[in-house]
C-alpha cells in the first residue's frame, strides 16, 4: 500500500470520527462524544485519557520528544483533545475542559514551532484554546 493510500484512508477515518463527534454534540449526547474521542485516542494512538492527570506534563513531553510520531498523528491527537475540551465545555465541566484544552494547546504550539510552516488553522486553534484556558 502506498503512503498516499494510507493517508487517504487515515484522514477518511479521522473525518468519520469528527463527524460522529459533531453529530453526538448536535443531539446533546455529550457522553457518547467523549467516549468516541477516548476510543480513537486509545485505539489509534495508545493514549489512555483516564491516566493523563496522573502523568501530568510527562505525557506532553513524550509526544514532543517521540521522533516516531508523525506530524499528521500529532495534529490528529491535538484535534481530538480540542474536540474533547469543547465537548466538556458544552457539558459545563469547566475544570475538565480547561485541563484538556491545555493538553491540546501544548500540542498545537509544539506543532507550530516544529513544523516549519505557517498554518492559519493552527493559529486559530491556538487562539481559541488560549481563550478556553484563560476563561473562567
Amino acid at each position: 500500500m502506498s503512503s498516499e493510500d494510507y493517508l487517504i484512508r487515515y484522514f477518511r477515518q479521522l473525518g468519520g470520527v469528527i463527524a460522529a463527534i459533531f453529530d453526538f454534540r448536535k443531539r446533546k449526547m455529550y457522553s457518547e462524544a467523549i467516549e468516541e474521542i477516548d476510543t480513537a485516542l486509545k485505539t489509534w494512538f495508545k493514549i489512555d485519557p483516564d491516566h493523563l492527570k496522573d502523568k501530568g506534563d510527562d505525557f506532553l513531553i513524550d509526544i514532543s520528544n517521540n521522533p516516531t510520531d508523525k506530524l499528521e498523528a500529532k495534529k490528529s491527537i491535538a484535534e481530538l483533545f480540542y474536540q474533547k475540551a469543547v465537548t466538556f465545555r458544552l457539558m459545563g465541566k469547566i475544570e475538565e475542559s480547561t485541563h484538556t484544552a491545555k493538553i491540546a494547546l501544548r500540542i498545537y504550539k509544539e506543532i507550530d514551532s516544529s513544523s516549519g510552516e505557517y498554518s492559519i488553522e493552527n493559529q486559530q486553534k491556538i487562539a481559541e484554546l488560549d481563550q478556553m484556558v484563560t476563561k473562567i
